[in-house]
């Protein structure tokens, strides 16, 4: 009986240990203007800036910028 459980702890203990953050970060939207229209059709420059806090305060992370059509 013992080993019957010992079996899927084992399994479930290598599960979590190969378990890795990814590397990168997929995300999809809508490009706006400060006003929240959308902006016209052609390229245009984005930065993204990731924040430690809800509102205000500087940036931890940024990345860009990028041309996004």
């Amino acid at each position: 009986m013992k080993r019957l459980i010992f079996i899927p702890v084992i399994m479930l203990c290598g599960a979590i240990v190969g378990a890795q953050v990814p590397g990168t970060l997929s995300y999809q939207g809508i490009l706006v203007t400060q006003t929240g229209v959308p902006v016209a059709d052609g390229n245009h420059t984005v930065t993204f800036h990731f924040y430690n806090l809800p509102e205000g305060g500087s940036p931890s992370f940024s990345r860009g910028p990028f041309t996004v059509t």
